[in-house]
């Protein structure tokens, strides 16, 4: 039994597009102004229910019915708003193949009779379908008649014998041939007022051509064996080739086709018009064999991202084939199964209307999401990829723009009423696209299933903001907005992701004002903040009868929920700035300043500061004296314990490293991460007080603090140095696995359990031959710890540039011979691993491992 698309595609045979006439004529007449089921139409005809249901799902396709889904019985009825224009059938009308359908159209309305078209593209593109869509449209546009055909020949079929082809095309005299009996029309005169399809086109011979062009040019011809007398006919021409036209037609033939378009091949197609082509031949499966089908997202996926060299017409096929083996497999024919998995998919139901909107962003959510989210780009270009296709699809389409709903309209005014009060204290602006944009994203997480939100939140949980205002804004949005709890954490995460889009100059220092009163803080921070139009203090707004114990106790509560290692700039309108530092520097990691007398234009001098991103120390050094304030700074690195670690690979093993301590280590005892160089730096410029509270510096290279023990991770491993500095702050045998912990990460076993996405066996292979051209090249031999090093640090750079987050900061100085030296022949050596992985290595990434190199071997 032939699909709903095959139908389509060969041509409806007239009995079956009769009885759909008649269905709708009889609609029209009896039920015009009635709701109707599928059983109804059924005991009309004395037909079967489910081919009923199969004629009003055509009609409500072509626009000619509504229907009502969320009843049982099914529910339709006869629409008397204009239809849908025809060419929506298409996939990718109203996208990618926008401008082809125009010019579709223009042929169609060309005066007086069209233009001849011809369409090319590979077997299975959908030509055939395309070509009938044109027909439809001119009927529609009633520049045909309604009785006028649409009449297919396959050039193909006659590709041996151009004779037969002239006689099917042209009609023959009797006695033209043998078996000539009689005068008969050929099909040029059956589609005499519409239009005629010539496929494979490309197989016409030469006199064949000759003879079109002249009908062509005037509307004539003579059937084959006719000497003397002209036939007549009024056709309007679609061809279509898979072909170069320029070599298989005449240039005769071609001048007159003034019209042509390309269909491209299914494998590129964009994801979005791949997902809507297998949804609805899903669909047509589901209404020819009357059953619910569940496909798993893992045949989905599968589907997706196969190459079908026979374009849409083989996935068709294949789609047709797993339904059949989904069918006799399964005793309850009411419904059927595909895939392997059923743990995770969707239903397709004959009776429901795919609501397209919806499941798009479903199947959004569960097929494309891969693909946007294993690009090999960064998290925050797949998030805002994710972001212009939700935009897109509910604002892009001509017929239909979500944003203009009344939902979302509503949606979107219960954020406003949320939020507006927090961005309004801000002093910043309340974007139109920032609204929209966390609207859309409710609507999106409320639409798709668990399992994408589960794969969005796994994504998402790897997008980092290092701008602790920044995060402190997103929390404060998001606390005042109302969702369910297994989709707050995702939220949380789109919102820090939108402010980082919108709001890019918020300072990243901490500021706060406290004041005695009911509103006074508030008011000077809001208008100072609208004053300086970004955000800069947060308010806190103590009772009149107030202690400074209260007010610190506060002070402190604010402290322990933000990050203070950028410090924190503290305006209080009273009390002993001595005593409050003693209480407060406690939970301060980086810098802090304090100045008493608080006033508007103190807070307009400070933000302006601030907003030109000095310094904390700066404010210890300005000018306050027109304000009569006292001004208190303290330096800070950690006000707590602490213990650094600070890897010249970066902080990929820096975090590893930090893993395993926390585990073992008091929990008063504050772990910090630097930068290899910027800790260089401080140690070298700033005061040595600025480490009165560090334990310990913990790296993979030797460094030298003065007064501060300096552990390399190498000489602890080869059992040159001990953990015995910590033992204050862990027991003994934590001490011991520890160290063990840490043996183990330096380890192949311990490297490989540290990557997130690559086979650690592979490219471990890979690196290793990196290694050894190294080694001959320079003549050298790697030590062991410095090899497993550079296992767990190229491993990690790999993964780091799949994701967009290579190092792409330069240090070194251009024209240092070493390292130029260095840098082509790492480019050679790194070239296999650049293919295989499809990345570009930047140059900051070389000069990081010459560095690592450099401390050993050079």
């Amino acid at each position: 039994m032939r699909s709903f698309f095959q139908l389509v595609i060969e041509g409806t045979p007239k009995s079956e597009k009769k009885m759909k006439d008649e269905v709708l004529e009889y609609i029209k007449n009896n039920l015009k102004y009635y709701d109707f089921s599928a059983q109804d139409i059924a005991m009309k005809f004395c037909i079967k229910r489910n081919v009923a249901s199969h004629y009003l799902n055509q009609l409500f396709s072509d626009g000619k019915l509504l229907k009502n889904d969320s009843v049982r019985p099914v529910m339709f009825k006869y629409n008397q708003q204009k239809p849908k224009d025809c060419f929506s059938k298409f996939i990718g009308a109203d996208i990618s193949l926008k401008s082809t359908i125009d010019k579709c159209k223009a042929t169609v309305m060309y005066p007086p009779n069209g233009l001849p078209l011809i369409i090319k593209g590979n077997s299975g593109v959908g030509k055939s379908f395309l070509a009938s869509l044109i027909y439809q449209y001119a009927l529609d546009r009633k520049v045909i008649h309604n009785d006028a055909k649409f009449v297919v020949v396959n050039c193909a079929d006659y590709a041996n014998n151009p004779e037969l082809l002239s006689a099917v095309l042209f009609g023959y005299k009797k006695g033209a041939f043998t078996g000539a009996e009689k005068d008969t029309a050929g099909m040029l005169s059956s589609a005499n007022g519409g239009y005629l399809f010539l496929d494979e086109v490309h197989n016409l011979s030469a006199e064949n051509q000759e003879k079109l062009f002249l009908l062509m040019d005037s509307q004539k011809y003579r059937k084959l064996g006719e000497s003397v007398q002209w036939e007549y006919a009024n056709v309007r021409l679609i061809l279509a080739t898979t072909e170069d036209k320029n070599t298989s037609l005449l240039a005769t033939f071609r001048r007159r086709i003034p019209a042509e378009i390309t269909l491209p091949d299914y494998n590129n197609r964009s994801t979005s018009e791949k997902i809507q082509l297998l949804f609805e031949f899903l669909k047509d499966e589901a209404i020819t064999i009357d059953s619910k089908i569940f496909c798993s997202i893992e045949l989905f996926t599968d589907l997706l991202s196969k190459t079908f060299e026979g374009n849409v017409g083989e996935l068709r096929n294949e789609i047709k084939l797993l339904c059949a083996e989904g069918y006799l497999g399964n005793k309850r024919k009411s419904s059927i199964y595909l895939g392997d998995k059923l743990d995770s998919g969707f239903w397709i139901d004959p009776e429901i209307s795919i609501d397209l909107k919806k499941m798009f962003l479903k199947s959004l959510s569960e097929i494309d999401l891969i693909e946007l989210f294993q690009n090999h780009i960064s998290i925050e270009e797949s998030m805002s990829q994710l972001r212009d296709r939700i935009l897109k699809e509910c604002a892009g389409s001509s017929e239909y723009n979500y944003l203009e709903s009344d939902e979302f309209i509503a949606l979107r005014n219960y954020v406003v009423n949320k939020i507006s009060p927090i961005i309004d204290s801000t002093g910043l602006c309340l974007l139109d696209e920032f609204l929209a944009d966390i609207s859309l994203f409710i609507m999106f997480i409320d639409v798709i299933e668990e399992t994408s939100r589960n794969f969005l939140l796994s994504k998402f949980r790897k997008f980092r903001m290092k701008n602790d205002k920044q995060k402190l804004l997103a929390n404060e949005i998001w606390s005042s907005l109302e969702v369910e709890e297994s989709k707050q954490e995702l939220l949380l995460k789109w919102i820090l992701f939108l402010v980082k889009k919108f709001y890019v100059k918020i300072p990243e220092t901490h500021c706060l004002i406290v004041m005695h009163g009911k509103i006074t803080a508030s008011a000077i921070a809001r208008e100072t903040n609208k004053l300086l139009n970004t955000y800069v203090y947060e308010a806190f707004d103590m009772p009149i009868e107030g202690e400074t114990s209260d007010l610190i106790n506060l002070i402190n509560n604010f402290c322990k929920s933000i990050d203070t290692t950028n410090g924190l700039i503290l305006l209080v309108d009273m009390g002993s700035l001595e005593q409050m530092y003693e209480k407060i520097e406690s939970n301060v990691i980086g810098d802090l300043v304090i100045l008493n007398n608080v006033s508007t234009a103190l807070a307009i001098e400070c933000g302006i500061q601030v907003c030109q991103k000095k310094p904390i120390s700066h404010f210890y050094q300005m000018d306050f004296d027109s304000f009569q304030v006292k001004v208190q700074y303290y330096k800070g690195l950690s006000q707590k314990k602490n213990v650094i670690v600070s890897c010249l690979s970066g902080e990929g093993i820096s975090e590893k490293v930090k893993d395993i301590l926390k585990r073992y280590l008091d929990n008063q005892v504050e772990i910090l991460i630097f930068d290899f160089n910027a800790l260089k730096k401080i140690a070298k410029e700033k005061d040595t007080m600025i480490f009165k509270n560090t334990i310990c510096v913990l790296s993979t290279t030797e460094f030298y603090i003065q007064g501060i023990d300096c552990l390399n991770l190498e000489n602890l491993i080869n059992g040159n140095q001990t953990l015995e500095k910590l033992n204050k702050y862990m027991d003994s045998d934590s001490c011991e696995f520890c160290l063990n912990e840490l043996v183990k990460l330096f380890t192949i076993e311990g490297a490989s359990t540290k990557l997130r996405f690559l086979d650690s066996k592979k490219v471990f292979n890979e690196i290793e031959k990196v290694l050894y051209l190294y080694e001959k090249y320079y003549d050298v031999k790697i030590p062991s710890f410095l090899r497993i090093n550079l296992f767990l640090h190229l491993s990690g750079m790999i993964e780091r540039i799949m994701i967009g987050d290579g190092i792409t900061n330069e240090h070194l100085k251009e024209g240092a011979q070493l390292f130029d030296t260095f840098l082509n022949v790492s480019k050679d050596f790194f070239s296999e691993i650049k293919d295989i992985y499809c990345i570009e290595i930047p140059k900051g990434e070389y000069e990081l491992i010459y560095t690592i190199f450099e401390q050993t071997i050079f």
